[in-house]
Parts: C-alpha cells; structure tokens; sequence
C-alpha cells in the first residue's frame, strides 16, 4: 500500500494510550498519548493526535477487550473500547478490534502462555529497541498495536471497518 498517513494503535483501558505511527513498511513513531484516568475521551485524544501529527489517520487499532475478573471491570473495558468505535464512526476513520494474542504473537513472538508481567517488559523493550524511545506499559502496548496494524495494512491484510459516509455505504474490507 502506497497510502500516505497514519496508523494508530490503542490501548483502551482506565490507564491506557494512543500511539501514532506511519503507514509504511518500515514505520515511524509520531505521537504517543497517555492517560491514567478517565478524563480523557476518545473524541479528544483523536483530535490531539490530528493536531500534532501531518499526515491525515488512514485506521485506528483498538485492542480488544479479553473477559476480566469481574463483570464491572469487563463492562468498563468494552464501554472504552465502544468509545473509540463511536469517535472513529463519526469521523468516518477505519477502525479495528485487535486481539491481544494476534499483536503480541506478531510483535513479541510469544505464545498465549506467557505471563502478563513477562508481555509488559518485552514490549516496554522492545519499543526501546526499534524507536530508541522510552514508555510505559500501556504506551509500549499502543506502540505496539499501531506498528502491528501498519504492517498488516501494508500487506493489505488488515481488516478495517470502514463507516459510511453520507450517502454511501460501508463496511468491512
């Protein structure tokens, strides 16, 4: 794919993060936003990395929600992850649910038994290691999430969910 934009990754949980990175083959790290609360909307962390970042959003990886503890937190996790649908909906941008095991097989080349604890600090390394930048768990996650999602739309097997615009239709492609 030749398209010129940007590819962003999230984690979407109560402490997660945004990451931006560039549609290309080999892709480029420009944004990384985190939060540790609620206060941040999906609306508004798309229109700061709109605002920081040249080049328009072409797809937005949101990690999908795997079934928590408890059925509190599992609703919170999937209301976040319905927030960023509803955000790219609205502004007519791809989106797509990314399962955990997909990106961090691919990422990380790990098998689902890995620990949680051992996924975090491989990741948090090797974002060091390919953007030569430091971040937190979530935000090496959301790193991570966009690269994989480039790399896929590179190969043209990424999956985006296209909304409609007025007057035409969508779907997925």
């Amino acid at each position: 794919m030749s398209e010129r934009g940007l590819v962003l990754g999230v984690d979407p949980g109560k402490a997660g993060a945004v990451a931006a990175v560039s549609a290309d083959p080999h892709p480029d790290l420009w944004e990384c936003l985190a939060w540790t609360s609620d206060d941040m909307t999906a609306s508004t962390l798309l229109d700061r990395i709109a605002a920081l970042t040249p080049f328009p959003i072409i797809g937005v990886a949101v990690e999908s929600q795997y079934v928590a503890v408890n059925r509190a937190t599992t609703i919170r996790l999937a209301q976040r992850a319905g927030r960023w649908e509803e955000a790219c909906r609205v502004r007519g941008i791809p989106f797509a649910f990314v399962p955990p095991s997909s990106w961090q097989a691919a990422e990380l080349g790990l098998a689902r038994t890995a620990q949680r604890g051992q996924l975090k600090k491989m990741a948090v390394a090797k974002v060091r290691g390919l953007f030569h930048r430091t971040a937190v768990e979530h935000a090496a996650d959301a790193i991570l999430i966009a690269r994989y999602a480039s790399l896929e739309h590179q190969r043209e097997q990424m999956r985006w969910v296209r909304p409609p615009h007025p007057g035409k239709g969508g779907g997925a492609t």
